[in-house]
C-alpha cells in the first residue's frame, strides 16, 4: 500500500509573475508522485484544481468515484474506491478513459493509495500553496478559490481526525 505520496506545484517565476500581477488562479503545474512513481503532471488553474481535489475528500472516503479535471488539456486525475483503507489513483489523457477503465491506455498510469496518506498530502501541500500567494500578494485573501480552499483543508482536517478516531 502506498503512503509515499508526494505533490508538487511549480512555484516558479511563471506563478510569481502570475500572483503579483493580482491573479490567485494562475496556471502552472503540479506534478504527483506515489510510491515514486508519476501518476500525473500537467498544468490547471491552479487554484481551481486544489479546491476540486479537496472537495473530492468527502467522495473519496465515502468510497465513491471521483473525477478531477486538470484545464490544460483537458486532462484527468480519477479516484476509484479500492477497500475501507485505499484507493485507485490513476492520471489519464483523456475523457473517456477517465469514465471508462477499460478504454485507459499504458500512458494512463494507476497507483493504489492509502486514503489518509493522499488527503494528508494534499493538504500540506494545499496550505503551502496558499501560504505562498498570500506572501506573493496578501490582497488575494479574499479571492472566491482562496477561501474555498481555506473551508476545504477544514473539512479535510476533520475527515482525518475522525478516520483517525474511529475504532479499527
Amino acid at each position: 500500500m502506498m503512503t509515499d505520496i508526494t505533490i508538487e506545484i511549480d512555484y516558479g517565476e511563471g506563478f510569481e509573475r502570475q500572483i503579483k500581477s493580482g491573479t490567485a488562479d494562475p496556471i502552472v503545474v503540479m506534478s504527483v508522485y506515489i510510491g515514486g512513481k508519476e501518476v500525473k503532471k500537467a498544468d490547471s488553474f491552479m487554484s481551481r484544481t486544489i479546491a476540486e481535489l479537496l472537495e473530492a475528500v468527502d467522495s473519496i472516503f465515502a468510497g465513491e468515484k471521483q473525477i478531477i479535471e486538470y484545464t490544460g488539456g483537458p486532462t484527468y486525475l480519477v479516484f476509484e474506491p479500492r477497500d475501507e483503507e485505499t484507493i485507485f489513483v490513476t492520471g489519464c489523457g483523456g475523457y473517456e478513459a477517465a469514465h471508462n477503465p477499460e478504454e485507459r491506455l499504458s500512458i494512463d498510469t494507476t497507483a493504489i493509495c492509502d486514503k489518509r496518506a493522499w488527503v494528508t498530502e494534499l493538504v500540506r501541500e494545499a496550505e503551502e500553496y496558499r501560504e505562498k500567494i498570500l506572501n506573493l500578494n496578501p490582497e488575494l485573501e479574499d479571492d472566491m478559490f482562496l477561501q474555498r480552499i481555506q473551508a476545504s483543508i477544514a473539512n479535510a482536517n476533520r475527515y482525518l481526525d475522525e478516520s483517525e478516531n474511529k475504532p479499527k
